[in-house]
C-alpha cells in the first residue's frame, strides 16, 4: 500500500518573508573577554566534551545542597572544573584568590556564555550606543 503524505507546512517562507528571531551564528563569533586581578581572560567557545564537564560539575554542586557541610577544597574544585572548561588561564590560585563575589560574577559570566545570552546582551548594548552616538550627533548644540 502507497501512502502519499502532503506536506503540513506549505510553502516555506524564503528569508525576506520572515522575521528573524535568533542569529545562531552570533553564539560562535568572538570569544567573551574578562579582566580578573589585572589580566585579561577569554572564555572560549565550548565544545561538547567540555559542555558536559560543565554539567557534571554543575550535578555535584547540586548534589552538595543537601550536605550539612561542604568543604572549601571540593568546592573549588568544583568551581575549577566549570571555569577551566571554558578559560585556560584560570587556575586553581586564581580562584582561591577571588571574592565569593567575584565567583559568583565568573559563575554568571560562564553560563550565559555558555547559553548564549551574554552574546545577545553584547549585540543589544551594541545597538544601544549606536543608537546613543545617532542621537548625540544628530543633537544641534545650544538649541
Amino acid at each position: 500500500m502507497l501512502i502519499n503524505f502532503k506536506s503540513v507546512r506549505g510553502k516555506v517562507e524564503s528569508e525576506n518573508d520572515s522575521t528573524l528571531i535568533s542569529d545562531l551564528d552570533a553564539l560562535i563569533q568572538e570569544p567573551i573577554t574578562f579582566r580578573l586581578f589585572g589580566k585579561l581572560h577569554r572564555i572560549k567557545p565550548i565544545t561538547t566534551a567540555e559542555f558536559f564537564k560543565v554539567t557534571n560539575a554543575l550535578n555535584r554542586i547540586g548534589e552538595l545542597q543537601g550536605k550539612d557541610k561542604i568543604g572549601n577544597e571540593e568546592l573549588t574544585d568544583l568551581y575549577l572544573g566549570i571555569f577551566q572548561a571554558v578559560c585556560d588561564t584560570i587556575g586553581k590560585p586564581e580562584i582561591l584568590q577571588m571574592t565569593h563575589s567575584q565567583i559568583l560574577a565568573l559563575f554568571d559570566l560562564v553560563m550565559k556564555t555558555i547559553t548564549g545570552r551574554i552574546h545577545a546582551e553584547v549585540e543589544d548594548l551594541k545597538k544601544k550606543r549606536s543608537l546613543n552616538q545617532s542621537r548625540e550627533s544628530n543633537t544641534v548644540p545650544g538649541a
